[in-house]
């Protein structure tokens, strides 16, 4: 019965369908960022994320990578992280762990979903991930947050959010029993706790680039992007049960990160 319901195609997107996403999202954000006025043109925008977010460019396309999260012949994008996150990692931090540790179910995982990527797949045999981590499967079974609550409205998912969930979200000891709470929440709300927390992190990296600590910001702006790309999927997932087998416009969710926080010498910080 479990693993009916994890190969179930409706079940939410498949890995690949959210790395592409995802990175089309980080992709563009350079763009907005100057139409926003953060920074005078593209060329700008792109090397301060390089600098701030510790990333490279990916070569052969246009994403970037995360240089912190690597480990070749793994290559972790945002658009990873989006297809890693609730599916495969539980949350932020056990997710950061495994792309860490060299030889971890993790990267083995992202091994598989990669090579599945490559051959025009949407997303591993779920057998064979099974094989790498049972608790694929558990994750699959117990988190109801992938399911869109049809009928309700913006104001009732946001009345299903207990914002202390996501004051205690700042203590990373609490992190693991957050998570529990938020694998009962339909996708929306889920993503709205998640992403007001990612917000919440960007806005400290911007406090902290004021007072020129540059490295306890890119460490935040790190959290930032890890919580967001978490809040990301389900959003994402949210998009799939409404429209069924039509995949959604690239939504770069990111910047509400981003947008008024990033540091830029050109226009001050608020």
């Amino acid at each position: 019965m479990g693993i009916s319901a994890i190969t179930s195609s409706a079940f939410a997107w498949d890995f690949a369908e959210h790395r592409k996403i995802g990175d089309r999202a980080m992709s563009l954000l350079p763009r907005y960022l100057v139409e926003n006025g953060i920074f005078p043109n593209e060329a700008v925008a792109d090397s301060a994320l390089l600098q701030i977010l510790n990333m490279s460019h990916m070569p052969g396309s246009n994403a970037y990578a995360m240089n912190e999260l690597t480990q070749l012949p793994n290559i972790v994008t945002y658009g990873t992280l989006c297809g890693l996150a609730g599916d495969h990692v539980e949350n932020p931090m056990l997710l950061e762990t495994g792309l860490q540790t060299h030889f971890s179910k993790t990267n083995r995982t992202l091994a598989l979903e990669t090579q599945a990527m490559n051959e025009f797949l949407t997303g591993a045999n779920s057998k064979e991930l099974l094989d790498i981590n049972l608790a694929y499967g558990i994750l699959a079974i117990k988190d109801l947050s992938h399911f869109y609550a049809y009928g309700k409205g913006l104001n009732e998912h946001l009345k299903m959010i207990d914002p202390e969930l996501i004051r205690r979200l700042q203590r990373p000891s609490e992190v693991n029993k957050v998570f529990d709470k938020l694998n009962q929440l339909p996708s929306m709300s889920k993503y709205f706790c998640i992403h007001i927390f990612a917000i919440y992190l960007a806005q400290e990296a911007g406090k902290e680039m004021r007072k020129g600590d540059t490295q306890m910001a890119s460490n935040l702006m790190f959290y930032a992007t890890m919580y967001e790309a978490f809040a990301e999927h389900f959003l994402q997932d949210s998009f799939k049960w409404y429209v069924g087998a039509s995949p959604p416009p690239p939504y770069p969710t990111i910047r509400a990160c981003t947008i008024s926080t990033i540091p830029s010498p050109y226009r001050p910080l608020t």
